[in-house]
């Protein structure tokens, strides 16, 4: 069904999807924002602080991989035990 009401992004026409029962406009796919009042209180309690993900640094595992001159100096090595 076609809304009245155009897109407020693109001034597209905006249609009422029947089988996902929300608004979305068929130009730009635009959607109406429906966040619950709980969500909503946390990012606003949450706004300005450090997130956990940034916090903690990436401590990498295992070997580190060998630089290209050791990679090549290898592959010298196996070549000269093969043949």
């Amino acid at each position: 069904m076609i809304k009245v009401e155009p897109c407020p992004r693109c001034q597209g026409i905006v249609v009422d999807e029947p089988l996902q029962d929300e608004l979305i406009c068929i130009n730009c796919g635009w959607r109406p924002r429906s966040v619950p009042p709980d969500v909503q209180l946390d990012v606003d309690t949450h706004l300005g602080e450090r997130s956990i993900e940034r916090a903690h640094k990436h401590v990498p595992r295992g070997k580190p991989s060998p630089s290209w001159s050791e990679r090549a100096l290898r592959r010298r090595e196996r070549r000269s035990e093969a043949g």
